[in-house]
């Protein structure tokens, strides 16, 4: 299992890429629009497919760490 403070790579991509967006939307003002909106809507979805496919591995690890409990130590 992770660590509880240690952030997944992929998250990190995000928010480079969540940030670089923010820097181009407010430095570009209104000389690339289309830009931006397209670097937003890919952010968007990135983010959305992410959070869905962390959420099914985190329940296939859930459910697999219930069925398959430690067996006893050997003496």
């Amino acid at each position: 299992m992770s660590k509880p403070f240690e952030i997944h790579p992929a998250l990190l991509v995000l928010l480079v890429v969540f940030f670089v967006s923010v820097m181009l939307s407010l430095w570009s003002g209104a000389l690339f629009p289309v830009l931006t909106t397209i670097i937003w809507f890919v952010l968007f979805w990135t983010a959305v497919v992410f959070l869905i496919l962390y959420a099914l591995v985190w329940l296939a690890r859930t459910i697999y760490t219930r069925r398959h409990l430690p067996a006893p130590p050997r003496t």
